[in-house]
């Protein structure tokens, strides 16, 4: 019940009350599940290009404001970081200024630098098939 009474509409648009005047609509859903669906077809297409399975990865990190302020059982729960991470999502914060400041201080982690670029690859998602697939199959909350 006090759940139900937190439901409202405004016009058309209906609206969940989270706190003082602050609504969820359901364009605010649509919008989570399309960038939830983008992030997992993603992640599984990165896998593909790898040639590894969920189980192969060790760790996944969060950075900035998105990791900082993500709950991220809750993102496990809509499908937005795959089950198969469970346990291994590590928010880490501002990543990118903690990574200049250590490279311009150390001469051995900009070696170490050195050699991820060499391995590091672009992939194009957004003119793939498969990209297209995946976030289609991707897009129901719950992975």
């Amino acid at each position: 019940d006090s759940l139900k009474k937190r439901l409202g509409a405004n016009g058309s648009v209906k609206k969940f009350d989270i706190d003082n005047n602050i609504f969820f609509t359901q364009k605010d859903v649509r919008e989570v599940q399309l960038a939830k669906s983008a992030v997992h077809a993603g992640i599984t297409i990165l896998l593909k290009e790898k040639g590894i399975n969920f189980s192969d990865v060790e760790n996944v990190f969060i950075a900035g404001g998105f990791g900082n302020f993500m709950n991220i059982e809750s993102a496990l729960n809509i499908g937005l970081i795959p089950r198969e991470f469970s346990g291994k999502v590590k928010s880490i914060g501002n990543s990118a200024g903690i990574g200049a400041r250590m490279c311009l201080l150390s001469k051995t982690l900009r070696d170490e630098l050195e050699d991820i670029i060499e391995k590091t690859s672009y992939v194009e998602l957004s003119g793939r098939k498969d990209f297209q697939d995946h976030f289609v199959d991707s897009m129901m909350f719950g992975g």
